[in-house]
This record gives C-alpha cells, structure tokens and sequence, in this order.
C-alpha cells in the first residue's frame, strides 16, 4: 500500500499530503471538538437543567458517591457502581430529590460529547482525506457476519475474564489515585441504565444512546481516522493497530478496565484492518456494548436472575473458550479477506 495520503478534488484531481500535515489536521479536529462540546455544555447545562451552580458540584458523582457511604458501601463497592446497579440498594435512586433532572442532565451531556467531540471531527476528517466512501461498503458476506458472531460472542466472557484476571495486579494506590473518574464514569452509567423503566421501549432508547452511538462515533475516530493514518503512514499493521488500542483504552479514563479495554481495542482494530470496511468493528462494538444493558433490563423485568456482582466471577474455562472463539473469528475473516483479494 503506498504510504502517502491523497485528497481527491472537486475536479476529480488529486494533490499529495505529508504525512505530518495530515497528522496535524487530525489532532486539530479532535481537539477543536473537544473544545466546542466543553463550550456547549459549560454555557448550557446550567440554565438548560435549572441546575444550580453549587447543586452541579455535587452532580451527579459525587452524590452517588455521597449515598454510597450513607450506605456503609465499602470503597470497593462504590467504586464498582455500574455493577451495583444489579442489586435492590440502587432503588433509592427512583426517590432520590434530582434523580430525573440527573438522568436528563446525563443523558444531555453523553449525546454532546459523543456527537460533537467524536463523530463530527471524524466524519470531517473522512470527507477532508477522501475516506468518505467506506461508509458505504457495508458487509454481505457470510464469512464476515460469522466472523462477526464468533467475535461478539467471546469477547464478553474473555474481557471480563480478562478484567477479573488483571485487577488482582493493579497497586490499589493506583486505584485510589483515579477513583474519582471511575466513580464519575461508573456513576453516570448506573443513573442512565436505573432511571427510566424497564419497558421494551426504553431498552431499545438505551441501547441506541449507551450502546450504539458511542459505537459509531468511536470506530470512526479510531479506526476510521487514526488508524487507518497509521496504517497508510507507516505500512505496519501491528504498529498501527497497538497504538490505535492504547489510546482507545487510555481515553477510557478507567485504571481498573483499562488493560480489557486496550485488549477489545486490538480486536476492534484488526477486525477492521482484516475485514476492510469499518462496519465491522462498528457492529461488534455496538453488539458488544449492548450485552449488559440488555442484561439489565431483561433483570428489571424478572427475565433473568443476577449474581451479586461482589461474588461473581468468568470460570477460566469460560475466559479460554472466549479468546479462542475471539481469534478463531479474526483469523477467518483474515483469511477470507486474503483469498478474495488473491482472486480477485
């Protein structure tokens, strides 16, 4: 693949981009949308949510946090929040005086940073570096859609097995030293999967909104945009996919998850290096983030009995079979991408 990047214009002509503008150009976009969402939730949340200022400090975090230990929750288990979610204590979020101003507040600010810091500088930098068209190529193959489901199913049990592996290792003094951002992220998800009720109606609003849109707008700015630049840039896959992945996980802001986050992102990116379209780590993420919110809801409805999230662990066996279906569906789809273009 030739390294260097070009831009097709108006005319049909083409000019070439060094590496390092085009380097600069993404990291600008980012940037840029990162700033505009902060500006638009720094001017709006307030006066949007009749909010005030001082209530805003305690939301909604914080005040998770502050019920925990009103709790006697130990620091483990409110830490572990989006996991508490499956036990009845988490009830008292339905009575709590901000509870529906705080599930409207989350769910504002989610969209926001989803849509403005992610998707739009991606879907930008797609047009701006002529890589619109993958959108459209859709997969049809059957290979890939095994391949698909071979994946989402054994990236659950291996990434919580994953998970349950590696937080043993991790110095608690590391732990304490970000427990604000978990307590943030894993908060915030506690009250967008507990607030609304358990209809059908409302799962499909959840999934879309913590499963679906998130999906989208990550694949494209990491593997739409900063993968495919380094893998066009430096002709290395592997180079390419591990930096993609590292910076997936690192902006996770997740000490406890990150080492399964950076994992999921190495899967992400050869699905989409293999698979040639970005489609197809776009449904694998959507489907994956999918599995726990279904659990939830199918929990809330009395479909499915939950084990206390304290005591529940991935058997090993169920850890191994996972990775192994994970690579046998990389490996397929590898393999099919190689002989249809050796056909072709």
């Amino acid at each position: 693949m030739d390294s260097r990047t070009r831009i097709a214009g108006s005319a049909g002509s083409s000019f070439y981009v060094p590496p390092i503008v085009r380097l600069i150009s993404l990291l600008a976009l980012a940037g840029v949308g990162f700033a505009v969402a902060y500006l638009i939730l720094f001017s709006t949340t307030v006066s949007k949510f009749n909010i005030s200022e001082a209530d805003l400090e305690l939301v909604p975090w914080q005040e998770f946090y502050q019920m925990a230990e009103d709790l006697a929750w130990s620091n483990q288990q409110a830490d572990s929040l989006l996991e508490q979610v499956w036990k009845d204590e988490v009830k008292l979020l339905e009575g709590h005086t901000y509870v529906t101003q705080l599930y409207e507040l989350v769910k504002y600010q989610l969209i926001v940073q989803t849509v403005v810091a992610f998707l739009i500088p991606a879907l930008f930098a797609m047009i701006l570096f002529g890589h619109f068209s993958d959108l459209w190529r859709f997969p049809t193959s059957p290979i890939a859609w095994v391949s698909i489901m071979l994946v989402v199913l054994g990236s659950v049990p291996f990434t919580y097995w994953i998970m349950d592996i590696t937080t043993q290792f991790i110095p608690q003094d590391l732990i304490n030293k970000f427990k604000p951002l978990d307590i943030m992220r894993q908060g915030n998800l506690a009250l967008l999967l507990w607030v609304p009720d358990a209809s059908q109606a409302s799962m499909w609003q959840a999934i879309l909104l913590m499963a679906v849109l998130p999906a989208v707008a990550e694949e494209l700015i990491f593997r739409g945009t900063f993968l495919r630049y380094l893998h066009e840039t430096t002709n290395t896959v592997h180079f390419a996919v591990f930096l993609t992945s590292l910076l997936f996980a690192l902006l996770h802001f997740s000490v406890s998850q990150f080492i399964p986050i950076f994992v999921m992102g190495l899967v992400l990116g050869y699905l989409y290096i293999y698979g040639g379209t970005i489609w197809i780590p776009i449904i694998v993420h959507s489907l994956f983030n999918s599995v726990p919110v279904v659990m939830h809801f199918l929990y809330r409805q009395g479909k499915l009995a939950i084990p206390n999230p304290d005591e529940f662990t991935i058997p090993d066996i169920y850890g191994i079979a996972g990775s192994i279906l994970v690579i046998a569906g990389i490996i397929i789809l590898g393999r099919w991408r190689w002989k249809s273009a050796k056909a072709g």
